[in-house]
């Protein structure tokens, strides 16, 4: 999921004009209802302006507003003795307008890590042997938010999974039967990938066997879905990175 932050600013301003009006609304609706028509009309015909408006900005427009309304003198009187709250309304608007990166950061912190852990169990399911799922959970399960991601690229990762293929032994010898007699029971695949890396009957034995060929299987099988993990490390990724960069998360 890509986020438009541009859009969520947007919605934010507009979410937080609309508590203003709101505010506004409830102070003054009940005693003041005449200053509350002025002060929503320069609300609404000030719109874009708002967030770039200071306090004592906004209740001089309403004051001027008022100053040019017939019988004016007793909406002012009424409009001095609250200016205060109005003023306390509107820098609460302004202070939440400030804080807008802030709380989209907090936000999308919380869904990206959610979204994190979500593509991590992808990644893991997308393993079809037990002995791979293990390697990509003890890989992949550690990596929790998203400055976790930040630090590896989908190159990194797959280094890692490849290490821990190549640390992969097979012990103990009813094991080392089961394996081999499950995957290579006349031992010519085995024998074929032991005489690549360079043994010698004389320094053979079944458990180096089972391990090369377990650890062979391994690697084919990372091999299949490889494009797989990369596709969806990289696309979170990029995700993650467009957000720390446009809200300056470090």
């Amino acid at each position: 999921m890509l986020y438009d932050i541009e859009k969520l600013r947007e919605e934010q301003k507009d979410f937080w004009y609309l508590e203003l009006r709101r505010e506004l609304q409830n102070l003054l609706q009940d005693d003041a209802p005449r200053i509350n028509k002025v002060a929503q009309e320069v609300v609404v015909e000030n719109k874009d302006f708002l967030p770039d408006m200071d306090v004592k900005e906004f209740v001089r427009e309403i004051r001027d507003y008022l100053d040019y309304e017939e019988n004016s003198d007793q909406a002012l009187a009424v409009f001095d003795r609250i200016m205060i709250d109005i003023m306390e309304v509107f820098n609460n608007y302004l202070n939440r307008i400030k804080n807008i990166d802030e709380m989209l950061s907090i936000g999308l912190l919380a869904d990206l890590t959610t979204e994190t852990q979500k593509v991590m169990g992808k990644i893991i399911a997308l393993a079809d042997s037990e002995d791979l799922e293990g390697i990509l959970y003890d890989v992949f399960s550690p990596i929790e938010t998203p400055q976790d991601v930040m630090e590896f690229t989908a190159e990194d990762v797959l280094d890692i999974v490849r290490d821990r293929i190549k640390e992969t032994e097979v012990i103990y010898c009813d094991v080392v039967r089961e394996y081999l007699m499950g995957k290579d029971n006349s031992l010519a695949e085995a024998l074929e990938i032991a005489e690549e890396y360079g043994y010698t009957p004389a320094n053979l034995n079944s458990e180096t066997l089972a391990t090369l060929l377990k650890r062979r299987n391994l690697e084919t099988e990372l091999n299949e879905i490889e494009d797989e993990i990369t596709e969806l490390w990289e696309n979170l990724r990029e995700n993650i990175e467009k957000v720390f960069d446009e809200l300056e998360i470090d």
